[in-house]
């Protein structure tokens, strides 16, 4: 199973699927447990975009302006509970702003509407924000990246810009059933490792859509999402989130 690119914005699925899902859905017919991990695949780092007639040149501006007009700035998901809305609640959280979520059916209506100015915000990937910032139709102000991107090393993390270890990401990771032999594991993780190490790999698939790889051994994998699941539990739980 590969949790694979799919669903809307490239909304990580593995980030969704194990981390996200159980507290989301109380009721899932399915757990951590029914899979071997296999490998990380690619992280998605998010960028933080703004309408261009929002005043602010930063994420420090940002907070300030957003503190001047609490519950006056609408930002967009694709989706009740996507990564687009729990990095933005994230973002909330440790600020301390008061921003509104517009949710819509996927990642394109929103960013549509932070281009034409009917809400001020949102986060979205990179790789889209860069081409919508490239023509001036969005401002890009940071990235939710744990460190400056090698491929846009202007651009900074909100990490650097007064929020130590805020991350807004999604990711994607390679699952098997429950049960495989060891040996097979490790056979397609290497397997994966190679892909991966592949330069042409880098260059056609990972490079143009601002793709990070984030393969790793099965443990780490584990660890990962070991790491990430409380986070996320108390953030949903703490922000009332639930899925109708």
């Amino acid at each position: 199973m590969c949790t694979g690119w799919g669903a809307t914005e490239r909304d990580g699925r593995a980030l969704k699927t194990f981390i996200v899902n159980p507290t989301l859905y109380p009721s899932l017919r399915y757990e951590l447990a029914d899979f071997t991990p296999i490998t990380g695949l690619v992280q998605i780092n998010h960028a933080l975009i703004l309408n261009p007639s929002v005043p602010v040149n930063s994420v420090e501006e940002l907070v300030e302006f957003a503190k001047a007009k609490p519950g006056q700035l609408n930002y967009g998901t694709y989706g009740v509970g996507s990564s687009g809305h729990l990095n933005m609640e994230m973002f909330k959280t440790v600020t301390g702003t008061n921003l509104v979520a517009v949710h819509y059916k996927g990642a394109a209506p929103a960013l549509q509407d932070v281009i034409a100015g009917h809400i001020q915000l949102m986060f979205i990937s990179v790789g889209n924000a860069v081409t919508h910032s490239k023509s001036g139709a969005v401002k890009f102000i940071a990235v939710g990246a744990p460190k400056r991107m090698a491929m846009l090393p202007d651009v900074p993390t909100i990490a650097e810009s007064g929020y130590p270890g805020f991350t807004a990401v999604s990711w994607f990771a390679l699952f098997g059933p429950a049960g495989i032999p060891p040996n097979v594991v490790a056979k397609i993780n290497d397997e994966v490792r190679k892909i991966f190490a592949d330069p042409a790999v880098q260059n056609a698939f990972l490079d143009p859509q601002y793709f990070e790889s984030i393969v790793s051994s099965p443990q780490e994998l584990s660890e990962r999402i070991r790491a990430e699941e409380p986070r996320w539990r108390k953030l949903i739980g703490a922000a009332h989130i639930t899925v109708e």
